[in-house]
């Protein structure tokens, strides 16, 4: 068990939200701790963004350390209790954010965090669906959470083709589309779509290179992780 201590103001989380063992899909957002208040600790808003409906879900806390052998990874578990709208930054900057109670200790994590990526847009990957650019939030063996811009909406439940680029070579894929989200507040001309897939009939060639390419990119968000500690 690592000490509460490390639980501070600035250090960057992730939040494990879900996870479909079944199907190697996790549900992970990046964000960051704002305040400790005890057991309580405000973390500023994913996206897509926690609700008031969110209030009393269980969550995964993760964050990286420092140590001597490396960068290794903790987690707790915790409970939603408060959506705050309007949490007020040093800087009086109010920004949306979310209170979780912790009902564990932190200890290292169990969660694979490699089942899931976010990939720069440096990385040498690429995924189109139907022939539309899809911005990749995070993506595994299993699926991708994306956003896009366009008049077309992803439907859920709706199988889509499209083309996965790892270091320019590209692989035909098939997708189901597990789950859609709009933001309410972007004017309808300007449609920004969230959208999460799980991927279909993935052959062995595809599974490898695909995941040789993750985990090189968690080797490098790893670095950068431990170099901001």
């Amino acid at each position: 068990m690592v000490n509460i201590s490390s639980i501070r103001p600035g250090l960057g989380a992730d939040i494990v939200v879900s996870i479909d063992y079944s199907n190697n899909l996790i549900d992970v957002r990046g964000s960051i701790i704002y305040d400790v208040l005890g057991k309580q600790i405000i973390i500023a808003n994913t996206v897509p963004p926690f609700g008031k409906h969110n209030i009393g879900r269980k969550v995964t806390v993760t964050y990286l350390l420092k140590e001597t052998a490396g960068p290794l990874r903790y987690g707790f578990d915790g409970k939603i209790v408060d959506i705050i709208e309007d949490y007020e930054l040093a800087s009086s900057k109010t920004v949306s954010a979310f209170v979780v109670e912790r009902i564990s200790n932190p200890n290292k994590s169990n969660v694979r965090m490699s089942f899931r990526v976010g990939p720069r847009e440096d990385s040498g990957m690429c995924l189109s669906i139907e022939e539309e650019k899809m911005n990749i939030i995070d993506i595994s063996i299993g699926g991708a959470k994306v956003t896009h811009f366009g008049e077309k909406s992803l439907k859920y439940g709706e199988k889509v083709k499209g083309i996965l680029s790892l270091d320019e070579e590209d692989f035909d894929i098939e997708a189901k589309i597990l789950w859609v989200w709009q933001p309410d507040r972007l004017q309808k001309s300007a449609i920004l779509e969230f959208a999460t897939m799980q991927f279909l009939n993935m052959g062995n060639n595809v599974k490898n290179v695909l995941s040789r390419k993750i985990r090189k990119i968690e080797r490098g968000l790893l670095r950068r992780d431990a170099a901001l500690e």
